[in-house]
């Protein structure tokens, strides 16, 4: 029957498949032997054939590999009885997929011809190489980043994550949670990571944060992330590329340089900048809560004679011994800091009462005032502090300060080892 049909309608068959872009061929099958019986103008360029082909066997018309690798895959149709799917090296050189497809006699239920179909796939197949090139290229520098580098989808759910994890963290995320967002051992990191992650799925941009993550090892260390929308074609977003540095090292070099300049460096004690800083925000909240102050200004007495007799480095010790002693007898709401040379200020930010304020002022002063041990000996030192309150002797910074020095003054010019409270005669 088919036969008949292939010979009624052969040339306008012939016409359809003319129109192709694949190359077709229609095998006819005679005790298990294959004769072409059509070939569209694309066959023909892709095997190489010409008309004269139509009626030969597969074997009479290729060389011999060729036409034993294309007679096993009809035998395989013959066998199974199925479709089947191959690729080939075309007569030029190319790669081709074939799908044969067996036609079936409907009065003796026998596989009378083999329809394939073949399809130029070279430059697909160029693609996939450059893409497996490609995905080599990048497989090796996530395998060997120093980056901790994790694929996701736009759900956070992991596809893959470098083994870099397990250096820098000391952990894989797998071992963890198959979600990114079960990473983080604080739930408020968690929540705080996920928003960035949803802002950049919406703004479809990318969106780097740092925070700091925990180690294995309960250490904490400084990450900065890049979180990186991946895009299929067009503006769908297939995964998130997520990107971390450690910046632990740059973390801590800013703390010492933020330290450094909020702080002196001899004693350990904040500087005048932080003191003047600290000192607004509390007159601020003082001003709010209607509560009370207390600036002291501490000046060691005769403290030039300890470093003429003993050297600077001597002076050095001394100014650092009474730092601490200083701030062993302050509260942790209290601030203590150099100002310079052997002069402090000590803000009393929670003062209960003037005699609190007297209190602590004469607990200063003893400690200033034990013996000191120098060069084998011992050295005796006092020191004199000048107090000014708020609101009562000021309502700014500059005014308290300025206060309190003058009432320093006083305390020096009327013996010293002593505190002195500021009053508007002083002036």
């Amino acid at each position: 029957m088919l036969r008949s049909l292939f010979q009624t309608h052969k040339q306008e068959f012939v016409k359809f498949i003319n129109c192709m872009v694949d190359a077709i061929y229609v095998m006819e099958v005679k005790n298990n032997t294959f004769y072409y019986t059509v070939m569209n103008i694309e066959g023909m360029k892709l095997s190489g054939l010409t008309e004269r082909a139509i009626g030969e066997t597969i074997d009479t018309v290729l060389p011999k590999d060729r036409a034993e690798y294309l007679m096993n895959q009809y035998r395989q149709v013959l066998q199974e009885r199925k479709s089947i799917t191959f690729e080939a090296i075309t007569a030029n050189g190319d790669i081709g997929e074939s799908i044969l497809t067996p036609i079936f006699d409907e009065e003796k239920k026998e596989i009378t011809y083999i329809l394939s179909v073949t399809r130029d796939i070279s430059i697909r197949k160029k693609m996939e190489k450059r893409l497996e090139e490609s995905e080599e290229r990048y497989r090796l520098i996530a395998e060997n980043s120093t980056n901790l580098i994790q694929l996701v989808d736009s759900d956070g759910n992991l596809i893959y994550a470098s083994p870099s994890f397990k250096k820098i963290l000391g952990y894989h995320p797998i071992d963890k949670s198959h979600s990114v967002f079960g990473q983080f051992h604080d739930c408020g990191k968690k929540e705080e990571f996920k928003k960035q992650f949803e802002s950049a799925l919406c703004k479809k941009e990318t969106v780097s944060i740092e925070m700091d993550v925990q180690h294995e090892n309960g250490s904490i260390l400084w990450l900065k992330v890049d979180i990186i929308p991946i895009f299929e074609i067009g503006s769908k977003i297939s995964k998130m590329l997520i990107v971390a540095k450690d910046i632990t090292e740059s973390k801590e070099y800013e703390k010492e340089i933020r330290f450094m300049a909020y702080h002196d460096p001899l004693t350990g004690l904040p500087n005048r900048g932080f003191f003047k800083e600290y000192m607004l925000m509390s007159l601020e909240r003082a001003k709010k809560n209607s509560e009370s102050m207390a600036c002291l200004f501490l000046d060691c007495d005769n403290f030039k004679q300890l470093n003429d007799a003993h050297g600077h480095d001597a002076g050095d010790k001394f100014l650092q011994s009474v730092a601490k002693r200083l701030h062993s007898e302050l509260q942790k709401d209290d601030m203590i800091a150099r100002i310079g040379g052997d002069e402090f200020n000590i803000l009393l930010s929670q003062m209960n009462s003037k005699q609190h304020v007297s209190d602590v002022a004469q607990r200063l002063l003893k400690v200033i005032n034990e013996p000191w041990p120098l060069s084998g000996g011992e050295w005796e030192i006092t020191a004199s502090i000048g107090i000014a309150l708020y609101p009562e002797d000021g309502d700014t910074m500059e005014t308290l300060l300025k206060h309190a020095d003058i009432a320093l003054y006083d305390a020096k010019n009327n013996g010293r080892n002593q505190y002195k409270w500021y009053d508007a005669s002083l002036y």
